[in-house]
């Protein structure tokens, strides 16, 4: 359903299911800022990127209590588990991109 409201320009919509269903994944995030930034949902590519901003933080604390806790020295690799604000689609283009491609200029205002 989120999608689909940012697909056919239901902001409002879309603004209300991102306050009660956040997505889980890094990936469903990436992938709600490129077609936001495409569609040109300003409020909605805000949103996501405050989101993305938040569960960065939430699992960089996590992280590093876990290995305040931790006894031993621990190899953790944390490669492409953060949300990414310059992720690409299948033809490698950013949210920046998508925005500048379709005429939202501000919201490549707010990604810059």
């Amino acid at each position: 359903p989120l999608e689909l409201a940012i697909i056919n320009g239901h902001s409002d919509t879309a603004s209300i299911l991102l306050e009660y269903s956040i997505p889980e994944s890094h990936e469903t995030l990436q992938k709600l800022l490129l077609l936001a930034a495409a569609k040109g949902q300003a409020a909605i590519v805000t949103r996501i990127l405050e989101l993305g901003e938040e569960i960065n933080r939430q699992e960089a604390e996590y992280l590093q209590a876990f290995l305040v806790a931790s006894e031993e020295p621990i190899g953790v690799n944390v490669e492409g588990l953060k949300f990414d604000a310059e992720c690409t689609d299948e033809q490698g283009n950013t949210p920046l991109h998508l925005a500048c491609m379709n005429n939202h200029m501000d919201i490549a205002l707010d990604l810059i």
